[in-house]
């Protein structure tokens, strides 16, 4: 009675697992995949319309950068455009009708974190001197 009751239990457990895994086999979307708007721009279509996505640096080879959703390294080619230059937050692309420059972040423009403050630096000053 006790081992039909283990077998009971065993083979309860693997139906149990059977399925789930069928359940696991469902695909899942990647959560790092650009959203479908990126590869609206066919590579076929030249610059026009090209985002960027992400640069990529390399110590041990050519920088790169992430454009319509395709890896393309300096010198590459989107289209008819060349990756000509590739900056901080930024890339250009030379084509025939002239030159584009794709940035990252768009509209966003970046200051240093210790710049100069209006009030003369008064805020941190006053925080070190409760702690004298």
């Amino acid at each position: 009675m006790k081992n039909t009751r283990n077998f009971l239990a065993i083979a309860a457990a693997c139906g149990l697992v059977a399925l789930s895994a069928g359940a696991r086999g469902q695909a899942l979307s990647d959560p790092t995949r650009p959203p479908a708007a990126f590869g609206a721009a066919s590579a076929d279509s030249g610059s026009e319309g090209s985002s960027l996505q992400s640069i990529i640096r390399s110590n041990r080879g050519k920088p790169g950068a992430i454009i319509n959703g395709e890896y393309v390294l300096l010198g590459g080619r989107v289209g008819d455009a060349r990756l000509v230059k590739i900056g901080e937050d930024s890339v250009t692309l030379k084509s025939p009708t002239g030159t584009e420059t794709l940035t990252l972040t768009t509209g966003v423009e970046k200051t240093p974190a210790g710049g100069a403050r209006e009030d003369g630096g008064k805020m941190a000053k006053d925080r070190n001197e409760g702690k004298k």
